[in-house]
């Protein structure tokens, strides 16, 4: 009877186990791969300085940009023309007025102008997004 009991709690004991065992390494195994793809995005992200600028009135602006390259070489390519970035964030906020910048409406506007005149530098290499940083209107 001892035998039998003995058999049962092993042949119980061996699947559950494994059920655990199997589910803690999948935990593990996917908390990786969410690791590994944020290290990929951040690797893909050419963040600019905050740069002070006038806008087309007598305000100004300090902005700064998240540009997200499609693969890590665009990001790599981004990072020689850093003063072409500056000059269209320039050129680009020089152009528009508060009115143009104000809400979520204006701020996603500027950021379709932004990843506009950042594809235009580095055409070869495609722009996800671009995203606006910091924002402030003086």
């Amino acid at each position: 009877m001892k035998r039998i009991l003995i058999i049962i709690v092993i042949a119980l004991a061996i699947p559950i186990g494994g059920y655990f065992g199997y589910g803690y390494y999948q935990d593990k195994a996917a908390a990786a791969e969410e690791a590994k793809k944020i290290e990929e995005i951040a690797l893909k992200r050419f963040i600019t300085d905050t740069i002070t600028t006038n806008l087309a009135t007598n305000e100004f602006s300090i902005v700064q940009f998240a540009v997200e390259m499609e693969k890590v070489e665009g990001r790599e390519q981004l990072d020689h023309y850093t003063p072409e970035v500056r000059a269209a964030v320039i050129s680009t906020m020089t152009s528009l007025t508060r009115e143009d910048v104000q809400g979520p409406k204006g701020l996603e506007t500027l950021e379709t102008m932004m990843q506009t005149a950042v594809q235009d530098i580095v055409p070869d290499h495609k722009v996800v997004r671009v995203m606006v940083t910091e924002f402030k209107v003086q």
